[in-house]
């Protein structure tokens, strides 16, 4: 099946219980990974939990394709769901998923995270497998984007103003994780607020001081 974009951060909150796998994919990496802990933590809530979570590179399935069913029917120690984590997937994957979505094994959640994938191969293979799903993750921009950033600084206690908010929507959302370190960096220039206080105000000139250009040297550095 294939995950709407308005339908994906609750299908990755809470994903329904016959779902095996699901395929993130997109050009935001930060995005893609964000909501595969997300995934993750909806049936394995401790992240180092050894007997219940088990994290592989693509290439090890390409060197060994039977470790993916050998690893979905296996059992955890002390009881509970699995969960699979593939990293670094690609289409060079599609045959051997394709194979195993025909007759799936066991009930662990796969959880698969790749790059910007074409219409067809890997992305082909999940949006048309029945127990499987495939979410797209591209830049945050436009409304999403100052939605994304209002809830953030609001969790803190913050509330940009106007033209704050407009300045940070012009310089952050190329990389989901990025952005939400960048208003970590503002977060911390204000200070904590009291619980019980009203919001603070951040103007722009505290969000010129502190993202400001090394957000776009952040980004560059990147693309570099």
């Amino acid at each position: 099946m294939k995950v709407q974009p308005r339908e994906a951060e609750a299908f990755c909150a809470r994903p329904p219980a016959e779902i095996l796998a699901v395929l993130l994919y997109g050009p935001d990496g930060g995005l893609v990974r964000e909501r595969a802990v997300a995934l993750r933590s909806s049936v394995v809530p401790e992240a180092d939990d050894p007997f219940r979570l088990v994290e592989l590179a693509g290439e090890a399935l390409r060197s060994d394709p039977a470790r993916l069913r050998d690893e979905a029917q296996a059992l955890a120690f002390g009881g509970g769901r699995r969960v699979i984590a593939i990293r670094e997937a690609g289409d060079a994957l599609a045959k051997l998923f394709e194979d195993f979505l025909k007759e799936p094994a066991g009930d662990a959640l796969i959880v698969v995270e790749a790059g910007d994938l074409g219409p067809r191969g890997l992305r082909k293979v999940f949006e048309g497998a029945g127990r499987a799903a495939a979410v797209a993750c591209y830049r945050d921009e436009g409304e999403g984007l100052k939605r994304l950033i209002r809830t953030h600084l609001g969790e803190a206690g913050l509330e940009a103003e106007p033209d704050a908010l407009d300045f940070l929507a012009s310089r952050l959302g190329g990389d989901r994780r990025l952005t939400r370190l960048e208003l970590d960096k503002l977060v911390l220039y204000m200070g904590p607020a009291a619980a019980d206080a009203p919001r603070r105000r951040v103007d722009a000139e505290a969000a010129l001081a502190v993202v400001g250009d090394s957000a776009e040297r952040t980004l560059d550095d990147l693309a570099l």
